[in-house]
């Protein structure tokens, strides 16, 4: 999947609410133009996806998530021009959530292992109860097989293949020691904090 948000001004999506006007945004999308001279060149199919519009999304809310394997391995803020305004102890939660997420998405019934290796683009929305908890809902924005000319935001792809071979040679040890019955899998999470620092957490 691809979006058209570069048909957006400032490339941020506005809800669209007749056939006309999302055939006028994907006229205007030089990445569908991209996509549609693909497609008819190598003679694949191509499906339009309409997602409901939510008011609830914030680009400052939405995060990359890269999955090798069927784990996730790292994770990025999506917006490289406002910061993460987080308590550490969510952070914690939301890279909790995140992962349990993706390790759902492989029970789907119609889930292809094509996708072990992805990227995906979420947006987190959150839910206050009545004593004042706050809780992490997850939409999926774009879900796509690996490709290195994707953005990889606050990485680099070097620093994501380092980070990649560091969990593979994990998981080799752990199938090397008979008594280790956990998972292990490390996952780096970056994102700019109120101070405009690039943060990196490491989270076991």
């Amino acid at each position: 999947t691809r979006s058209i948000k570069d048909a957006f001004y400032n490339q941020t999506p506005i809800p669209l609410h007749n056939p006309l006007e999302i055939i006028e945004r994907v006229l205007k999308s030089k990445r569908a133009y991209i996509d549609i001279k693909y497609s008819l060149q190598y003679e694949t199919d191509m499906n339009l996806l309409l997602i409901e519009w939510s008011n609830e999304y914030d680009i400052q809310n939405e995060f990359r998530c890269f999955v090798n394997n069927g784990k996730l391995y790292a994770i990025t803020q999506y917006d490289l021009y406002n910061s993460i305004d987080f308590y550490e102890y969510q952070l914690q939660e939301l890279i909790d959530t995140i992962q349990l997420f993706i390790n759902n998405i492989k029970t789907y019934e119609n889930y292809n292992t094509f996708y072990n290796d992805a990227v995906i683009d979420i947006c987190i929305t959150e839910n206050e109860d009545s004593n004042g908890y706050i809780s992490f809902n997850i939409n999926v924005i774009e879900y796509n097989p690996v490709h290195k000319s994707t953005s990889a935001i606050y990485y680099t792809w070097d620093e994501l293949d380092k980070l990649k071979i560091r969990n593979s040679e994990i998981d080799e040890n752990d199938e090397n020691d008979e008594n280790d019955e956990n998972d292990t899998n490390i996952i780096s999470f970056r994102y700019k904090n109120i101070d405009d620092e690039i943060n990196t957490i490491q989270y076991y």
